[in-house]
């Protein structure tokens, strides 16, 4: 389980820096302390994925999850709280493209589920995580 954590919260730190040193190019008027809060936003969606990797099954349901769809999921909810958060440096930021902010929900759709793959790939997934085998 701690490289599975490891695994997510390093890629998570490599998208964020991507999106640190990005964001200044795309949008210049960014403030610092956004970009900053990118970087660990991601590192800590990163965690919060390879956690969310002890569940391979629907727990009242009972049908399986894929790694794709469950790291989409969670993906797709974590930035919608970054928009909520920051709403108005998103509408700020994304109003010279004439778009909605909620494109970011997209975004960590996709890349909650690019972070689940890898990790499941490199780690494996389910209740074999949190046993002593």
């Amino acid at each position: 389980m701690l490289r599975r954590v490891v695994l997510g919260k390093s890629i998570g730190f490599g998208i964020g820096l991507l999106g640190f040193v990005m964001i200044p190019y795309l949008f210049p008027d960014t403030p610092l302390l956004l970009r900053i809060g990118v970087l660990m936003w991601y590192t800590m969606m990163g965690a919060m994925i390879a956690l969310g990797g002890v569940i391979d099954e629907h727990p009242w349901f009972g049908f399986s999850i894929i790694a794709p769809v469950r790291g989409a999921i969670f993906g797709a909810i974590m930035n919608t709280i970054l928009v909520c958060i920051a709403f108005e440096s998103f509408v700020s930021m994304f109003s010279a493209l004439d778009i909605s902010p909620f494109w970011v929900v997209a975004e960590g759709l996709v890349i909650g589920l690019i972070i689940d793959v890898i990790i499941t790939k490199k780690t494996g997934e389910g209740a074999a995580l949190c046993s002593n085998q």
